[in-house]
């Protein structure tokens, strides 16, 4: 049986790449997540689930650690709680590049820049992007701002 897993992220979940509460919260909730949909055994402790995972750590626990033989990348736009949108375009990039075989990569595109998201989806399909990944929200100074997805 050919198995992939359609959204995985290396996080960075570091405490210099948390923006404010917002950051730490999200981290916060993200943490208190993993315990419920994976087996105690496999359960991180904080300090694990607390830093910048590396694209080679990934690429152990997707491919080395489970029978995982195709694994979808997706880069986070979250530039409202963490420095590097919560797992970085440049993760994204060098997977694709070692692993083509392995790793479909969703890069992620903060729409809220405008033309300079374009020039970012033009950048990362020269990369070798399979796709892009963005949300039609974010939060700002305690509100949430939208575009419509059809602007």
């Amino acid at each position: 049986m050919f198995l992939i897993d359609g959204t995985c992220h290396p996080y960075n979940f570091s405490e210099e790449n948390l923006i404010g509460r917002f950051g730490k919260g999200f981290a916060d909730v993200l943490f208190s997540y993993h315990p419920n949909v994976n087996p105690p055994e496999f359960a991180l402790s904080r300090e694990e689930w607390n830093h910048d995972w590396q694209p080679e750590e990934f690429i152990e626990t997707m491919f080395l650690e489970s029978d995982l033989d195709m694994a979808c990348m997706h880069s986070l736009p979250i530039f409202d709680a963490f420095h590097d949108g919560g797992s970085s375009a440049e993760k994204g990039a060098w997977l694709k590049a070692h692993y083509p075989e392995r790793i479909l990569w969703y890069a992620g595109l903060d729409m809220f820049e405008g033309l300079k998201a374009l020039d970012a989806a033009k950048k990362y399909i020269d990369q070798g992007a399979d796709g892009l990944k963005f949300y039609p929200a974010r939060y700002v100074n305690g509100r949430t701002e939208a575009w419509r997805m059809d602007d």
